[in-house]
Order: structure tokens, then C-alpha cells, then sequence
């Protein structure tokens, strides 16, 4: 009978916790954003993720990313996380989307899709590139009688 590594397993699952797109401090500034009445699609664009993630981080208290944004959020205090969690260039760009909508003008979508993708599409192959060019001079004596 083989038997499963349970240690390697249990090495795999402390190294390979989930990547995630979004920090702490960048959760924290989200759920800041938001308790001052930003809307979702301006949060969204200016933090380059999808709508249903700001709103999991915001407002789904079913889940765990809303209770600790907000535990961490009660614990230092709307002063502290303004001081020292949101940056500049993030109230920046809030404003500027705040500015766009409010002037009637879009928001930049050129860079914001429904799935978020790090880098460009890679090109698909042609199916003439793959093939090597068949010619057929009748020299083999398998081609058609005349």
C-alpha cells in the first residue's frame, strides 16, 4: 500500500498560500475609500480589480476579507488610516475618477476588463505558419493519370 508525504503536504500548504492581488494596506485604504462614499466603480478602476472584490472587501460581511479590513480598520482609527495607510497617488487617482463622473465623461475602461489580465494576449498561431508547403511535381509517381 502507498502512502501519502504528510509531510511534504503539510509543507506545501504553509509555502503555497494564495497570491493575492490586493495587500493589506490596500484593502484597509479600499474599506476607507468606501466608508467615505466613493463609488464601487471608481474604487474599482483606481485599484485595478473587479467590482465583486471591492464590494466582498466593503460590504459582504459574510466574508472573511470585510472582517479583518474592518477589525483592522476599528482598531487604528479613521485618522491613522488616512495618515498612514491611503497614499497620495491613490487619492489621486479616486479624484480624478470622482472628477470624470461628475463631469460626465468616461472612465478610463481601456484598461479596466472584465478579467483582469496581467500582461498582453499572447498571439495565436497561424495553422499556414505551422505546416511546411506540400509540393507535388508528380516525380514520385503518386499523383493523378492524365
Amino acid at each position: 500500500m502507498t502512502y501519502l508525504d504528510e509531510d511534504a503536504l503539510a509543507g506545501l500548504k504553509m509555502r503555497s498560500s494564495r497570491e493575492r492581488k490586493l495587500s493589506t494596506a490596500e484593502r484597509i485604504a479600499i474599506y476607507a475609500f468606501a466608508q467615505r462614499g466613493v463609488p464601487t466603480k471608481i474604487i474599482s478602476r483606481s485599484f485595478s480589480v473587479t467590482d465583486n472584490s471591492i464590494r466582498y472587501i466593503t460590504n459582504d460581511a459574510r466574508t472573511a476579507a470585510h472582517e479583518n479590513v474592518k477589525t483592522a480598520y476599528d482598531q487604528m482609527g479613521p485618522e491613522r488610516v488616512w495618515a498612514e495607510i491611503v497614499t497620495p497617488a491613490q487619492v489621486d487617482s479616486i479624484n480624478k475618477g470622482l472628477r470624470n463622473l461628475f463631469e460626465g465623461k468616461k472612465l478610463n475602461d481601456g484598461r479596466h476588463s472584465r478579467y483582469a489580465r496581467r500582461g498582453p494576449r499572447a498571439r495565436r498561431a497561424r495553422s499556414s505558419d505551422q505546416l511546411p508547403q506540400a509540393t507535388d511535381d508528380g516525380a514520385d509517381g503518386g499523383g493523378r493519370a492524365a
